[in-house]
C-alpha cells in the first residue's frame, strides 16, 4: 500500500452520512482510517444503502476504512467477509500490515445499558471481549513486531480509571455490571501483558468507548 495519512476515528454509532460528509468536507485522500468500534453495524433498517453510500464516497477518495466491532455492533457482521471495496469489518485478533507498520486489533466491551436494550437488535450477548491467547498466538506467530494495538475498550491502569455518575446510575439497574465493567477491563490487561511477555509490547494502544479523549503514557505506551 502506497504511503498515506493514516486515522484513528472513535464511536459513530451508525453515523455513516456524518463520516460521509466529514471524508469529503475534510478532503481526505488517499488515506486508511481505523474505527475503533462501535461502527453501528446491526441498528438501521436502511443499513446496506448507507453503507454502500459510504463506501462509494471512500472509494472516490481512496479512502480505505478498517472496523473493528464494539459492544454496540451486531458480532455476526464481523464475519461476513468483504462485502465492500473500502469498508472492512474486521475479525478479532486480525494483524494489518499497514504504511509499514503491524496493528493488532481485538473489539467487544460491556453496554451499561444492556437490561434496557433489545437481545440481537439493540443488544448482542457475545458482546463482551475475550482475551484469547490461542487467537493471539496464531495472529502473531510472523510477525516480529507490533507497533499499535487497537482496541474498543482499554486495560485496567488506563483513562479512566474510575467510574462516573452515569455508570453509578445504570448499576442500580444491573447487579452484575460493576463485575463486568472490572473482567472487561481486567481481560484487556491480559492482552497488555501477553504481548510484554512475547516482547511485542506496542508504542501506541488506541481505544474508545467512553466518549472522550484522554492521552496518557502507561508502561511507556501512549494511549
Amino acid at each position: 500500500m502506497a504511503k498515506g495519512r493514516l486515522y484513528f476515528l472513535g464511536d459513530i454509532h451508525a453515523d455513516f452520512v456524518w463520516l460521509s460528509f466529514t471524508i469529503g468536507m475534510n478532503k481526505i485522500k488517499d488515506a486508511t482510517i481505523i474505527q475503533v468500534g462501535d461502527f453501528g453495524l446491526g441498528f438501521l433498517k436502511n443499513e446496506e444503502k448507507a453503507l454502500t453510500n459510504l463506501n462509494n464516497i471512500c472509494a472516490v477518495n481512496n479512502v480505505v476504512v478498517y472496523a473493528i466491532r464494539g459492544n454496540h455492533d451486531n458480532p455476526s457482521a464481523f464475519d461476513s467477509g468483504n462485502r465492500f471495496s473500502n469498508l472492512k469489518f474486521l475479525k478479532d485478533y486480525s494483524v494489518l500490515r499497514i504504511y509499514d507498520l503491524n496493528i493488532l486489533l481485538a473489539g467487544g466491551s460491556i453496554s451499561i445499558d444492556r437490561l434496557h436494550r433489545k437481545e440481537n437488535i439493540s443488544y448482542w450477548e457475545d458482546e463482551e471481549f475475550y482475551f484469547d491467547q490461542n487467537r493471539l498466538s496464531k495472529a502473531i506467530k510472523s510477525v516480529k513486531k507490533i507497533d499499535i494495538v487497537v482496541t474498543h475498550s482499554a486495560p485496567n491502569g488506563v483513562y479512566p480509571t474510575d467510574l462516573d455518575s452515569l455508570v453509578f446510575e445504570w448499576m442500580t439497574w444491573d447487579k452484575l455490571l460493576h463485575a463486568d465493567i472490572i473482567k472487561d477491563r481486567n481481560e484487556h490487561r491480559k492482552l497488555l501483558n501477553h504481548l510484554i511477555w512475547y516482547g511485542l509490547k506496542p508504542s501506541f494502544w488506541y481505544y474508545g468507548h467512553f466518549h472522550r479523549s484522554k492521552l496518557q503514557i502507561h508502561r511507556d505506551i501512549v494511549f
